[in-house]
């Protein structure tokens, strides 16, 4: 793994100088450059190192990055407009809340990350002058994210062993890819869905089949790595989209296939956490069916452990014998209703 690290760094920095020209000169480049330096820093690799390997990769190669942007930013005022400038107050306050912070050193770090990229924005939002700028703008970070989905789908074929981690209260297995943790792929799932919605009305020919094929890598990454809330969020949208778009049959369609949704899972039996956990013994139907029951029964536990901690430390919620009120009572069974799914 060592001697792989060192021929990566030699490549990275054998092409270093020509990056930098060349994002200097084409600012859309800065998307690839802050998405694939993101997914290195990361990676598994970096993560679990002792050096702090994503640290050194981060901040000085988006230093480099974006200093040669830095004099026409201020010389174009886009920092001191609207949203920009609000964004820039809120930066300035995080770099100054170091100075009372418990860990100074974690907070100047969070803090110069956003700032960088809230910088490469900016100058990449500079450069915007209509909508199919912002679109192709939009295709770059879409083609990004589809080197980081490609890169997740080859290291299954590499170290397939290593992509999959199990779940501390399932055992299911959660696909990570080469990066940290399964939410990583959630992350990267909601980013290529959302930039590929964007570049979608402008792309042409094989660029429209390259932008599908790296959404739908994406979403089964996503589902492979039972990352529930970017997925959740991705079927509201499309769900909002489908009604705003096509009013009365968009509703229509919402109905049908949530009444197929309900459909398969009186065809498909519900599945346990363990059940879930032996993936090649549930159907696809009721795997989907029984993640949804264990997110929402491990969310109503969750919850129930919150308000026990709330009655203990007021006076409001606990009699003084120690057992539950009745506001507690009532508070426990509304919230056990609304989360766990009947």
């Amino acid at each position: 793994m060592g001697g792989a690290i060192v021929a990566v760094a030699i490549v990275a920095a054998a092409i270093l100088p020509y990056s930098i020209y060349y994002t200097s000169r084409h600012v859309g480049g800065l998307l690839i450059v802050i998405v694939l330096i993101e997914a290195v820093a990361a990676s598994y690799f970096a993560g679990n190192s002792d050096q702090k390997i994503g640290a050194i990769i981060r901040y000085p190669l988006n230093l480099l990055f974006v200093l040669p942007f830095i004099p026409a930013l201020w010389k174009s005022g886009i920092l001191r407009e609207g949203g920009f400038r609000d964004c820039a107050i809120y930066l300035t306050w995080a770099l100054f809340s170091v100075s009372y912070s418990i860990l100074p050193t974690v907070s100047l770090a969070r803090a110069l990350a956003a700032i960088l990229v809230f910088l490469a924005l900016c100058a990449i939002a500079s450069e915007v002058r209509s909508e199919n700028d912002a679109r192709r703008f939009m295709g770059v970070l879409l083609a990004a994210c589809g080197i980081v989905v490609a890169a997740n789908f080859l290291y299954i074929l590499i170290n397939p062993g290593l992509a999959w981690q199990p779940d501390t209260e399932s055992g299911m297995l959660r696909f990570d890819g080469f990066l940290t943790e399964p939410n990583e792929i959630g992350n990267l799932t909601l980013a290529t869905v959302c930039a590929g919605y964007g570049y979608w009305p402008v792309a042409k020919g094989w660029k429209k089949g390259l932008a599908a094929t790296a959404m739908l890598g994406s979403v089964v990454q996503g589902v492979m790595a039972d990352s529930r809330s970017p997925l959740i969020g991705i079927a509201i949208g499309c769900v909002v989209y489908l009604i705003l778009k096509y009013r009365a049959k968009g509703v229509i369609g919402v109905v049908a296939l949530y009444l197929v949704f309900m459909q398969s899972r009186t065809r498909f039996p519900a599945c346990t956490s363990t059940s879930i956990a032996a993936t090649s013994r549930v159907s696809p139907g009721g795997r989907l069916h029984g993640i949804l029951e264990f997110a929402a029964s491990r969310r109503a536990r969750c919850w129930d452990m919150a308000m026990r901690s709330r009655a203990r430390s007021s006076p409001v919620h606990t009699s003084r014998d120690g057992t539950r009120s009745g506001a507690w009572a009532i508070s426990r069974r509304c919230t056990t209703g609304i989360f766990r799914a009947r």
